[in-house]
């Protein structure tokens, strides 16, 4: 089981020669959470047919969608710790922006971490600690987006989270969710840490109307159905028979 996702770097150009070279025969089959970790087991010399996706997935049941998103409130949310991995700093800055010329609009945090003070000095942004996950079930169905700038995510739970609810995502390139779950009709992925690239897709997602907001929800919808337990039980019977 690999978490980990495809990121291109100087350390997983050399890791790939000591994975083939010492490690690649100890493993018949690699479980992967979505595309981007696929991409990555390639990489590290395992076939197509002993790669499985599906390892991380979000229970429906606990995350039903909500209501149409144009009936929703005008807000966005965060769920993550408040840390500079996820990327807080940006966030906040990005948001500052947009609230000037869309006060009407209300980023929603939850989560725990020293960066809490910056969001808290943020206009147009609430801030609370880590719920218990029925809670955060709820704010996301009462939220129109879900924001995750993370600098490094290796697949991001909350994403999937938020498809199930049927909110639009915008995420970072850095997040590996994104390949899995966001497409045009649905979200914006954006060159993780570039701030001017995060304020335009939030921009965008305030700036939907109503059928647009429908097609959002209907895509998100979809690529969320496609994770989830049922899922993970297939790729697991289908592990212990290759």
């Amino acid at each position: 089981m690999v978490d980990n996702r495809w990121k291109a770097n100087f350390r997983q150009f050399v890791g790939v020669l000591y994975f083939r070279v010492r490690l690649r025969r100890r493993f018949y089959a690699l479980w992967v959470p979505g595309a981007s970790g696929q991409k990555l087991a390639r990489f590290l010399g395992m076939p197509n047919e002993r790669i499985l996706t599906g390892m991380y997935g979000a229970d429906p049941e606990l995350f039903p969608p909500g209501p149409p998103l144009g009936d929703r409130p005008k807000q966005i949310v965060f769920v993550g710790q408040y840390i500079d991995r996820k990327g807080v700093d940006l966030l906040s800055i990005a948001w500052a922006s947009v609230h000037r010329r869309y006060p009407g609009w209300t980023l929603d945090c939850f989560g725990s971490g020293p960066e809490a003070s910056r969001l808290r000095e943020t206009p147009g942004c609430r801030v609370s600690p880590f719920l218990q996950p029925s809670e955060i079930a709820a704010a996301m169905r009462n939220a129109r987006f879900l924001v995750l700038p993370s600098r490094d995510d290796h697949w991001g739970l909350v994403v999937h989270e938020a498809a199930l609810s049927g909110c639009g995502l915008i995420v970072s390139s850095a997040v590996g969710a994104g390949m899995d779950l966001v497409q045009a009709d649905n979200g914006r992925i954006f060159t993780s840490g570039n701030v001017a690239e995060l304020e335009k897709s939030l921009v965008w997602s305030l700036t939907r109307n109503a059928e647009e907001l429908a097609n959002v929800q209907d895509c998100s919808l979809k690529l969320g159905a496609l994770f989830g337990p049922s899922r993970w039980l297939l790729a697991f019977k289908k592990l212990v028979e290759i």
